[in-house]
């Protein structure tokens, strides 16, 4: 007999808090914390999380959506705490990047 692994998709949860210039990204940087709970939180993305999605949250209903606001680059989150940084999917050049592989 053999063991089948059951897998489950696990999600960080974040929160952008930072659209522009900072000491650590430029505009084409978005800002997450990964301390949704202001530190008391779950946490967030982790070592490992680069090259992931952050998908758009509907503020006004809670709504989870499909589209993609930015691509996880890097992150200073000691224990999944802390700050991440994702490549944004809005500006120009990542559009004109995207167009190429999007239908």
């Amino acid at each position: 007999s053999f063991h089948v692994a059951t897998w489950a998709r696990y999600h960080g949860s974040s929160t952008i808090i930072n659209t522009g210039q900072s000491a650590n990204a430029g505009p084409q940087n978005y800002v997450f914390t990964n301390n949704p709970g202001q530190g008391t939180g779950v946490g967030g993305t982790c070592s490992g999380d680069s090259g992931g999605p952050a998908f758009w949250i509907d503020p006004a209903t809670g709504q989870h959506t499909n589209v993609v606001v930015g691509v996880n680059s890097f992150g200073i989150a000691p224990k999944c705490n802390g700050n991440d940084y994702q490549s944004r999917t809005d500006t120009a050049a990542a559009q004109d990047f995207l167009a190429n592989y999007l239908p």
